[in-house]
């Protein structure tokens, strides 16, 4: 349970740091000057999968009526994301255990 529960606050990180890495990475390169030799809609596309990443998070955040709410809701937007990860991560795991347990013994000859 507290490897769940740490797998779930290392999504959430995870996806925060990569949403706003993600943007920042978009908004320098669509900057112009910054980087010439590189196409313009390549940057856009790094602020439209940050955007992406945030949209659940945003979400919630609209739904809060005071600045408290929306500092919680936020926090819970990026914990969904931790949960999904950590689902999926169990999932992995589940069926790496199930793949071990099928699989005929080696032959030691």
């Amino acid at each position: 349970m507290l490897r769940f529960l740490r797998n779930i606050l290392l999504g959430a990180v995870l996806v925060y740091v990569l949403a706003w890495g993600l943007d920042a990475i978009g908004h320098w390169l669509h900057a112009s000057g910054h980087a010439s030799n590189v196409p313009h809609g390549i940057g856009a596309g790094f602020i439209y999968l940050a955007y992406l990443l945030r949209m659940p998070v945003r979400l919630f955040a609209s739904l809060a009526h005071s600045h408290a709410l929306h500092v919680s809701a936020t926090v819970a937007g990026y914990v969904l994301w931790g949960v999904i990860l950590a689902l999926m991560a169990r999932a992995q795991t589940a069926q790496r255990a199930r793949r071990r347990r099928a699989s005929p013994p080696k032959d030691s000859t």
